[in-house]
């Protein structure tokens, strides 16, 4: 059982129940009155869903704040890290921005934040997301061997945090999708140059959605990537370009296949399957 599902267990809520902070019969807290859960969906997935639901309605405005973790903790019945996690994946898809002290802002709205993210993200095509991995192959592989080259500790240290952070949101059972982004973001940024890291960035929108419609992998994928990272960093550490760049190509490669074998059974099965 994990930590989220074990809080849950205790305080004897359903994880979308109101609170009792006289808010818990608003229709934007009633998230099983909307959306049921999706089997298999991480918690964190369905908060970052229903916060984009509420700020394509208008509910929250560009500029505005969101309400603080510990009064979404209190909307939603959940943990910290699930709320975290639920914003860091709005931060990745560009909807929000954290800045200390200042806590989350919400960027200009998104026309398509009306439609559930998996609609938004079939609306990019096969061929598209082919291609954003084909373009991976070509400029991550050269990143991750030139990072292995400079071997700046700085640069490496920060690619080991996304690392750990990936480890540890994957323990928890939620996909670790943003820290798998992240952890990329540091290769590009490790390689030293500059423009390498804004074309990825460029993409990264796309990758996001593609990632988020698709995150429901199961626990063997989960841990086989972060050990494909693990080797990845181990490389880079240790200054070996050749193979820094033969891992990141046959990562790719892998997690590539992974995510067109895993939208061909989605599509297959349809969208009233119980297990998407």
């Amino acid at each position: 059982m994990v930590a989220e599902e074990a809080e849950l267990e205790v305080t004897g809520q359903s994880p979308f129940a109101g609170s009792a902070n006289g808010r818990g019969d608003r229709e934007v807290v009633q998230l099983e009155d909307r959306r049921r859960p999706v089997s298999g969906k991480g918690l964190s997935h369905q908060v970052s869903d229903d916060l984009l639901v509420r700020i394509g309605s208008g509910e929250f405005a560009p500029g505005d704040k969101l309400p603080g973790d510990v009064e979404l903790m209190e909307e939603y019945g959940v943990g910290r890290n699930t709320i975290r996690e639920a914003i860091r994946g709005l931060v990745a898809l560009r909807v929000v921005d954290v800045r200390p002290r200042r806590g989350s802002m919400v960027l200009a709205a998104v026309p398509d934040l009306r439609l559930p993210m998996e609609v938004a993200s079939a609306l990019v095509s096969e061929k598209m997301t082919d291609d954003l991995y084909e373009m991976r192959l070509i400029l991550e592989t050269e990143a991750a061997a030139r990072a292995a080259g400079r071997r700046d500790p700085a640069e490496i240290a920060a690619i080991r945090r996304h690392h750990e952070r990936y480890e540890r949101v994957m323990r928890t059972g939620e996909p670790p999708w943003t820290a798998d982004l992240d952890f990329h973001s540091a290769i590009a940024r490790a390689s030293g140059n500059s423009v390498l890291p804004l074309m990825l960035e460029g993409a990264r929108d796309l990758l996001a959605r593609d990632r988020y419609a698709n995150s429901v992998l199961a626990a063997d994928t989960m841990h086989r990537v972060f050990d494909e990272h693990d080797a990845i960093l181990l490389a880079i550490e240790g200054g070996r370009r050749r193979d820094a760049r033969k891992l990141m190509s046959e990562h790719i490669a892998r997690v590539g296949q992974s995510f067109r074998e895993h939208r061909a059974n989605r599509d297959h099965r349809g969208p009233a399957d119980p297990q998407l």
